[in-house]
Parts: C-alpha cells; sequence; structure tokens
C-alpha cells in the first residue's frame, strides 16, 4: 500500500519563476516612472527657465530699443536746434543722458553694457520722395545706434538691438545750379556743368555757335518744361557718370518738352537722368527758414519790427562780424551784449583791411563803380586780433561776415587778395568762409584757391574781376573793358538774376545762367586767358534790387568750367535742413 503513494514537491516551487518576473516587471516600470518623473521634471524646469528667459530677454530687448528710440528722438530734436551734423560729444551726451534715465526707470537686474553711435564712411547724394521735400537732393549717411543689455545675475543672457538711422541734410548747395524760376543756359563758349542743374520753371538749354558747346555731368531736372533752344546736337547731357548723348532722337529730330515721345524717351536716352514734370519732378521748396516766400530777406539789414524767426534766419544777425548801413564795425560778444561796436568805415583802426578810396569803369553797367574793398588776407589777421571767440571759436557763427553799406547801387563790396581765406576749424573741421551782403558784390582775383576750404557768396548781384584786372587802367569812362586772364572762383554762389542785353544786336533777356556770374573783361583769349573756373552751387533765387541791367558782349565771354565739389558744400551759416529717418534694424542673443 505504501509502494503506491505518489510524493509531489512543495507547491512553492512551482510558484517561484512567476513571482520573479512580476518583481523584475515591477522594478522595471518603477525605474522608469522615476526616470520618466526626472526627465519630466528637468523638461519643466529646463521650460520653466527658458520661459523665465524669455520673458527676460524681451524685457531687456524693450529696454534695448527704448535707447534706440530715444536716440532718435534726440537727433530730430538736434536737428530742429542747430543746422550741423551731430558731433561726437552730441553722441556722448545722447548716452549720457539715456544712462541716467535707464539707471533711474531700469529694473535693476538689467544693465546696459553697450551704447554705441557708428557713422557710415562717406556721404552719398541723392534726390529722394519719402521727404518733407521730395524730389530734392540730400547728403546722405547712415548712423548705427547699437544698444547691448544683459542680466546682472546671469551675464549669459544678453540682447543687442541694433537700428540704422539715415542723417539726412538737404541744401541749396547740394546742387551744381538752381535757379527758382526759369532757366536758360544758352553759352556762346564752351560749358561744362559738373554738378545736379535744377529749375522751378522752364529750363531752356543750348549754345549759340560755341565750339566745345554745353556740357551738363550731372542730373537734370525741371518742375516744368525742358526746352532746346540751339544747336541740338551740340549739348551732350551724360546718362552714366562718363558717357553722354545729344538732346536729338534717332531720327536727329530734337528731343525735348516739345517732341511727342519726350516722357518715355528721355528716360530711355539718359537712363532717368534727365526728369520734367512729364516725369513727376516737383517744385522744390528748398529750406530757406523763415524766408521761403522772399529769401533775398536773408541779406537784408535787420529790421526792429522782425518777427523772432525771420530776425534769427537773417545773416547780419547770424554773423560773428557785421558792417552795418551806419559805417560801424560790430563784432558779436554774447557775453556783453549781442553785437559791440568796435570801428566805424574810415577808422585807422581798421584801414588795414577797408578801404574807400577806389573806383573804376565797369562797361557792363555804363557807370563808374565805388566799391569799399575788403582785403581779405589782412581781415583775417584783424579777426584773429579783435574777433577771435566770435569768428573762430562759435560754432554757430564762425567765419560769417556780413555787409550792408548803403541802399544805393553806386555803393558796392569788393573782395580782394582772397587766394587764402580765414577757415575756422569747429570740432576739427574746416568751417570755412561765408560774406554776405545787401548790396552787389565784386570778386577780385583767384578766391579760395589756395585755403580750398568751404566757401560762399551771398549778395544782391556778384561781378568776377580776373586776376589780370588793375583799376588805373579803368578810370576813366568808356574805358576798354581789358583782357582777362584764367581765374578760379572757388566758392558757391548765391544771388540774383539781372535783365541782359546784348550790345551788338539789343536783344533783351532775363536771367541766364551763362552770365551769372556778371563778367566785364574780354575773356575770349586763348592759352591763359579765356577759363572761367567756379567751384560750388551757382543759385538763383531772387531778381537783383541794385544792378539790374548788365550789358554783354557775346563773343567776350569766357570758357565756363563750373564743377560742383562736395567739400565746398557747406559753408558756414549755409541755409539747410536736417532729417534723421529710421531703417531697417536688427536684434541679436549674440556679444
Amino acid at each position: 500500500m505504501c509502494a503506491n503513494i505518489v510524493q509531489h514537491p512543495p507547491s512553492y516551487c512551482y510558484w517561484r519563476p512567476r513571482g520573479s518576473a512580476l518583481l523584475t516587471a515591477l522594478l522595471v516600470l518603477l525605474a522608469t516612472l522615476v526616470i520618466g518623473m526626472s526627465a519630466l521634471l528637468k523638461w519643466s524646469l529646463a521650460s520653466y527657465r527658458h520661459a523665465v528667459n524669455r520673458a527676460r530677454r524681451t524685457k531687456m530687448l524693450y529696454v534695448a530699443e527704448s535707447g534706440c528710440q530715444y536716440a532718435l528722438a534726440a537727433l530730430q530734436v538736434y536737428a530742429k536746434t542747430y543746422e550741423t551734423h551731430p558731433t561726437t560729444a552730441d553722441y556722448t551726451r545722447i548716452v549720457a543722458e539715456f544712462t541716467q534715465i535707464a539707471s533711474n526707470t531700469m529694473p535693476p537686474e538689467y544693465r546696459i553694457v553697450k551704447y554705441q553711435f557708428n557713422e557710415g564712411v562717406v556721404y552719398t547724394t541723392n534726390a529722394l520722395s519719402d521727404t518733407l521735400y521730395p524730389g530734392a537732393r540730400a547728403s546722405i549717411k547712415p548712423i548705427y545706434v547699437a544698444v547691448g543689455v544683459e542680466h546682472a545675475a546671469d551675464t549669459s543672457i544678453y540682447v543687442e538691438v541694433v537700428q540704422t538711422i539715415e542723417a539726412r541734410s538737404f541744401s541749396i548747395f547740394e546742387y551744381g545750379v538752381f535757379v527758382d524760376g526759369d532757366l536758360m543756359i544758352n553759352s556762346d563758349k564752351r560749358m561744362e556743368i559738373d554738378g545736379a542743374v535744377h529749375a522751378n520753371g522752364v529750363l531752356s538749354l543750348g549754345t549759340r555757335g560755341a565750339q566745345y558747346g554745353l556740357y551738363l555731368k550731372k542730373p537734370v531736372t525741371s518742375a516744368s518744361n525742358i526746352f532746346c533752344v540751339s544747336a541740338p546736337e551740340k549739348v551732350a547731357i551724360n546718362y552714366t557718370d562718363t558717357q553722354a548723348r545729344p538732346m536729338v532722337d534717332l531720327l536727329g529730330q530734337t528731343l525735348d518738352s516739345s517732341h511727342p515721345y519726350w516722357g518715355p524717351l528721355a528716360l530711355l536716352q539718359w537712363r532717368g537722368r534727365v526728369l520734367s514734370s512729364v516725369h513727376g519732378v516737383p517744385r522744390l521748396s528748398l529750406p530757406v527758414p523763415y524766408a521761403e516766400n522772399d529769401p533775398r530777406a536773408l541779406i537784408e539789414p535787420p529790421r526792429p519790427d522782425d518777427p523772432p524767426g525771420l530776425a534769427e534766419a537773417r545773416y547780419a544777425n547770424r554773423a560773428a562780424v557785421r558792417i552795418m548801413p551806419s559805417g560801424e564795425v560790430q563784432v558779436f560778444r554774447g557775453s556783453v551784449s549781442n553785437f559791440v561796436t568796435v570801428a566805424r568805415v574810415g577808422d585807422a583802426s581798421v584801414s588795414s583791411w577797408l578801404s574807400t578810396n577806389k573806383f573804376f569803369w565797369n562797361n557792363a553797367l555804363n557807370a563808374f563803380v565805388r566799391p569799399l574793398d575788403i582785403h581779405v588776407a589782412n581781415f583775417h589777421t584783424w579777426a584773429l586780433a579783435n574777433a577771435r571767440d566770435a569768428f573762430f571759436s562759435n560754432s554757430t557763427r564762425a567765419g560769417i561776415l556780413y555787409i550792408a553799406i548803403t541802399n544805393s547801387p553806386s555803393y558796392t563790396v569788393r573782395l580782394t587778395n582772397g587766394s587764402s581765406l580765414p577757415n575756422p576749424i569747429i570740432n576739427g573741421v574746416s568751417n570755412g568762409f561765408t560774406v554776405a551782403t545787401d548790396n552787389p558784390l565784386y570778386i577780385l582775383g583767384n578766391y579760395n584757391d589756395v585755403t580750398k576750404c568751404p566757401a560762399s557768396i551771398i549778395s544782391d548781384a556778384i561781378t568776377v574781376l580776373s586776376s589780370n584786372w588793375k583799376d588805373n587802367e579803368h578810370l576813366t569812362s568808356n574805358s576798354p573793358p581789358g583782357n582777362a586772364k584764367n581765374t578760379s572762383y572757388l566758392t558757391s554762389m548765391l544771388t540774383g538774376q539781372t535783365t541782359n542785353m546784348n550790345t551788338f544786336t539789343a536783344e533783351t533777356w532775363f536771367g541766364g545762367i551763362e552770365d551769372l556770374p556778371k563778367y566785364v573783361e574780354d575773356w575770349r583769349g586763348t592759352g591763359e586767358s579765356g577759363n572761367k573756373e567756379i567751384r560750388g552751387t551757382i543759385a538763383s533765387l531772387w531778381a537783383s534790387k541794385w544792378e539790374r541791367m548788365n550789358a554783354v558782349d557775346p563773343e567776350a565771354g569766357p570758357n565756363r568750367l563750373w564743377w560742383y565739389d562736395p567739400k565746398f558744400g557747406y559753408p558756414p551759416g549755409a541755409p539747410r535742413f536736417h532729417e534723421f529717418v529710421p531703417k531697417e534694424w536688427r536684434r541679436s542673443a549674440r556679444r
């Protein structure tokens, strides 16, 4: 019976493998849960930190952008207050102002570690449409404002904003020739103009039998029509900086505003460098503060009832040294009063540079001229001794001389010995020399050909006498005009126009830029005579008040070599307007 009994192992021997697997599975699940929770926690913490840092960076970007906006606003305020481009000192002041404001209002955990102004290397010049002066030419330079902000507790958190601000300077002195009205250029001699030409009225171009003709090398614009009045095949206008085409179409017909296809053909012929009203050229209202409707007011003596803006705009009130109709020689001394009388015309103390005993016969006027002669080199010496602070150091007045000696056409102003000009250096930059007068003005001999600094002549009328002129050869009525010699006048000219009369045919016409500035001598010679070189702007904004008639001998005119040189573009006191326009910007999280 015992032999039939079957013995089984204990029951736990059957369930042991199953229990081990379950335990292992539970451990794996627990480990996975721990790892997952750890990863989730890390991800959550990372997301939280990322969100916090993103919020921090967003706030820091607002701080950086506010720095750029403050810079733009400060420059715009500066533009309304001053008539110069900002200097390094101005940028330093803006940085200090914003840094102080930010330190009082910015959360303490942020700090500004970069606030910089950097300018583009050179100016460019172009006509602009997105401006208060649409169509006007401007000198343009980019200003880059960089503002960097970091987190005080974690300097790895950093943001930077760079804003490009376009500094624009508009002025009549951006043009080679500018006339606020109709403009005629119809020279009998060779004439080259290397500068933009603009007329707010009808522009008439031509050359009357000139061997070399009329050559315009830069853009030509008119707010009205452009006509060719003579020899279209000899009137050349550049369609690139070096290549030119005449004012004729492919069939040899005159190509001007009278042509049935003028609009499109002008664009094809000169590649957009010759434009008239049909192309959308507006009448340009360039900045002449408080005298837009009467620019001549700039050179007139001040009046007791002048509105504040006009009083400030007059050159008589902007000068460092001035000679008033009473004959008083005055110097600006703001610490005592506005102007102090230091001498009178005729006094021995100013006789080295002021002379009243000269006269000569002017064939173009058929009259004697009795000028107040200003010896420019001796004036420089006198100003150093008697007007140093105002004439050489005052940033808004330096280099400006004003004269208004009388309201009579028989009294004029003449500049002599002007090869070297007074040239105040303001903030390390050549400021130059400006002479403004309510009277007709004459220039005798080479002017600014040694100093070559910014310079301008602003007067009722301008006549040039060559370096070959001698008064003692013109002391009797109907004296012969004399023979001219090559002479350079390196100065911009803002002046009035007169009625011209052909001495042979009695033909009369108003204006004619080829006879501006006016001349007396016979310039028809060859070799060392015959060339009249002018660098800078020639602008006519009013009709001359005193010398209204100009007798012209067309055969005796000079070869006119005119070209706009930007370094003469901004003489002291030049009327101009500044704009600071925001352009592209970028953000960065890298230093």
